[in-house]
């Protein structure tokens, strides 16, 4: 079982690695056996919160990086989606895409360009001064 009731199934070996992938003190790599990942266990947790721990993991790294996570972990990925956008207190709050919106080589060319002259103008001002108005 996971956060707050999420179970795991159909991706535990996922959110296995995962959890080895976020929590291990050595250099960790996806081709590590399972007999060396890092485990809730290893960091002091029960048995009992081993699930909730790996759910916890999965839910940070999705939040943080939503590509990394579709592509690395998809049926975790899958598996938090499900969950938090059929929960009613959750979906208000937080809400995971199957897709991202792409902004596409135009929006994304046309959005830096934007920055980038605000940028020049500031520049063009210099510094603010606490002693000028």
């Amino acid at each position: 079982m996971g956060l707050d009731g999420i179970p795991l199934t159909g991706a535990e070996a996922e959110f296995g690695l995962l959890f080895h992938m976020q929590n291990s003190r050595v250099r960790p790599r996806r081709s590590d056996p399972p007999e060396l990942w890092t485990t809730p266990e290893d960091l002091g947790y029960s048995p009992d919160e081993a699930g909730f721990e790996k759910m916890a993991e999965g839910l940070r790294l999705y939040m943080q990086n939503p590509a990394y996570m579709k592509e690395h972990f998809p049926n975790a990925a899958r598996r938090i989606r499900h969950a938090v956008n059929r929960d009613p207190g959750l979906n208000r709050i937080i809400q995971f895409n199957e897709l991202g919106a792409p902004l596409g080589v135009a929006g994304g060319l046309g959005a830096s360009g934007l920055a980038l002259r605000d940028r020049n103008r500031e520049d063009a001002k210099g510094p603010r001064r606490k002693d000028r108005r």
